[in-house]
């Protein structure tokens, strides 16, 4: 699945130095194909697990001035720390789900 999700609009987000971790709630590290940078406080995830529009989203790294952010992961939570924090919509459904 490909969704875009918004970042609470707190930060503007750096360009990508390096790639961006998916995380659950800031720990355990999640399948994805790639975290893509959209504008100042938008990404789009690419990540074969299934998701609901509305779910949190929070991220991680370090401020880098001006409002600057070095973002190091994006942590699928139900508790983000900014508000507005969330996926937004889906835009493509890419994967089958399996069921075993």
């Amino acid at each position: 699945m490909i969704y875009e999700a918004i970042l609470g609009n707190k930060y503007i987000i750096d360009d990508f130095i390096d790639d961006v971790e998916l995380r659950l709630d800031h720990q355990q590290i999640l399948p994805f194909n790639s975290i893509t940078k959209i504008n100042r406080n938008t990404v789009q995830i690419d990540t074969p697990l299934s998701y609901e529009i509305g779910q949190g989203v929070s991220i991680g790294g370090f401020e880098t001035g001006n409002k600057g952010f070095r973002m190091l992961e994006l942590s699928i939570t139900d508790f983000p720390v900014l508000q507005n924090s969330y996926i937004t919509k889906i835009i493509n459904k890419k994967y089958e789900l399996m069921v075993i």
